[in-house]
């Protein structure tokens, strides 16, 4: 099995009313770049001069996404950034320090190639919570270079200690619909 391409990085805001209910996916840009990394608590215990046991747990996942864009309409539902009329044709954002990222779930599609088959990995996190982005701007040389904004989030566990769920599929469509059943909508 090997990764051969991402898609679909898509934001699902958490519906306080309706506990275990998401309101609709927005799209996070177009998928750069995905990783993950399981944050491990480990313990050991040492008994007669040796290692009697040993635990090792996930207590959460760090989480990097890069992205084509950062899209207005993610800068509220991610980041706690308020947007308000600038007078102007436009919408202003308002980053203030005491802004608060609320808990969102989050998914994207891995692409892969199994037996010389190509699959799509769906993977599901209930519970997130996101970085501003960090993005970096260049001035165009000799040559134009793109540069795209990254953020890292944390996956966090739900109640029943669940942080990540994935599952491999056959069409890009049986994975979006995978995780319509993950991030089920109140009165859906």
């Amino acid at each position: 099995m090997a990764y051969i391409g991402l898609r679909k990085p898509i934001v699902y805001a958490m519906d306080t009313e309706n506990a275990g209910k998401y309101k609709a996916g927005v799209p996070f840009g177009k998928a750069v770049s995905f990783s993950m990394s399981p944050n491990i608590a480990e313990a050991s215990l040492y008994g007669d001069d040796i290692l009697a046991e040993s635990e090792k747990a996930v207590t959460s996942a760090t989480l990097s996404l890069g992205t084509t864009d950062v899209p207005d309409t993610c800068k509220p539902l991610m980041f706690g950034h308020k947007e308000s009329a600038d007078g102007g044709s436009g919408k202003e954002y308002v980053y203030n320090v005491d802004d608060n990222a609320d808990y969102v779930g989050f998914a994207v599609i891995g692409v892969k190639k199994i037996d010389g088959k190509r699959k799509f990995e769906a993977q599901a996190f209930p519970r997130t919570q996101w970085k501003d982005p960090s993005v970096t701007i260049n001035t165009r040389g000799e040559s134009t270079e793109f540069t795209t904004p990254s953020t890292e989030g944390t996956a966090l566990p739900v109640d029943n200690g669940d942080y990540k769920y994935e599952e491999t599929f056959d069409t890009e469509a049986a994975a979006l619909e995978w995780l319509g059943k993950k991030f089920p909508q109140h009165g859906v």
